[in-house]
């Protein structure tokens, strides 16, 4: 049995679902990977992972590159021949879909992971909304499919896709985001207790992340003069137009609100020294920082939102807030940090829940059922 994952870039399948393939081989599948980037090419090999490069931009806007790119997406797809066709978020999957319409195979089952419905979904504007419009008519043309169906991390948008006629309740799956090594992501036992308390957003540093609602929090705790450190994590993204520039960044560092540490490759330590994990973002499919906060043990500050109010059980392991309100995110950070017994508690809690939930060996399992359809 064959599976090819279809991923836009190799770090995302890096930091997410390499697990997944890894497990999977475990399984006896043979595992093949269709990715746009040579970035991980020898270290997958070494794994016995099957690697193929494709042209694939992210931006999508030469229709001829994108054309070409589908095409060879076919080709691929019919000369591999994969029992199992595992494509991870919007590009990957509209763009197989769209060369199964063109194409016959052997393939059994056509698994589409939906990690989250993206920009397009939040727009007011009226060109917006007809975007995604059109974003939803090309899914519905890649679930057209009998042999397909969909993964989602929130129920909110898996009902998104059964009320739109994406496609139908018995076709779709929730999977609780793509695991964790609850092992690995451990509270520090030993951590000492300061009166500088620490939040930590870990996240593109993207509007749609509510990074302008953090660094506006953080001027308004600022000027009240909280004992807390409000520390940004995560890259500046030039080619996402949902990004802030680094000057934006540095007038508010420079300011005083915040400190900025780029991009970190060990969340690891920075979970296990921070206080309290903070994502006021506008919409999510299940954020994988969150998870990894919880995880360590850190009590959850986050929007009621899609994805994000999956990630807490408000006033048991954190607090939920309206989205895009400054002044309700600062009054809830500061309120938590005031209440040193209720941290400690709701820390304790998120670890409980991420145990539960969201370890490797209740996720992965998820999808060997899911891939188990495939052999009846």
């Amino acid at each position: 049995m064959k599976i090819l994952y279809f991923v836009n870039i190799s770090s995302f399948f890096n930091s997410h679902f390499l697990t997944l393939a890894l497990r999977a081989k475990e399984e006896g599948y043979d595992i093949h990977l269709l990715v746009g980037d040579e970035d991980k090419k020898e270290e997958y090999e070494s794994l016995g992972i099957n690697y193929h490069a494709i042209p694939l931009t992210r931006d999508g806007t030469k229709l001829f590159s994108e054309i070409k790119a589908i095409y060879y997406i076919r080709n691929k797809i019919l000369d591999i021949k994969p029992d199992i066709l595992h494509c991870f978020t919007i590009k990957p999957i509209l763009y197989a879909g769209l060369s199964n319409l063109f194409s016959k195979s052997n393939r059994s089952l056509n698994v589409y992971s939906v990690t989250g419905l993206g920009s397009a979904s939040l727009s007011e504007s009226f060109k917006g909304k007809l975007f995604w419009f059109f974003l939803l008519s090309l899914y519905k043309l890649a679930f057209i499919q009998k042999n397909t169906v969909g993964v989602f991390e929130n129920e909110d948008d898996k009902l998104t896709f059964i009320k739109d006629k994406v496609l139908l309740d018995k076709n779709s799956f929730l999977v609780n985001g793509a695991g964790i090594d609850t092992k690995k992501y451990v509270p520090n036992e030993n951590k000492l207790n300061s009166t500088n308390k620490e939040v930590l957003l870990v996240a593109r540093m993207l509007k749609d992340k509510g990074i302008r609602e953090f660094i506006e929090a953080a001027e308004i705790l600022y000027k009240r003069k909280s004992n807390c450190k409000m520390s940004l994590v995560g890259d500046i993204d030039p080619e996402n137009i949902s990004s802030l520039s680094l000057n934006e960044i540095n007038e508010a560092v420079k300011e005083g609100y915040v400190v900025y540490l780029g991009y970190q490759s060990d969340i690891l330590s920075l979970y296990q020294n921070a206080d309290v994990a903070c994502l006021p973002s506008y919409r999510e499919g299940l954020p994988k920082s969150l998870i990894e906060a919880a995880s360590c043990g850190l009590p959850i500050i986050t929007t009621d939102v899609p994805g994000c109010r999956q990630m807490v059980d408000n006033g048991k392991n954190g607090i939920l807030v309206e989205v895009k309100n400054s002044l309700a995110l600062a009054n809830s950070i500061e309120f938590l940090l005031n209440n040193t017994d209720l941290l400690i508690d709701m820390g304790n809690n998120s670890r409980k829940i991420a145990v539960e939930k969201f370890d490797y060996k209740h996720v992965l399992n998820s999808f060997m059922n899911i891939y188990r359809i495939a052999k009846k």
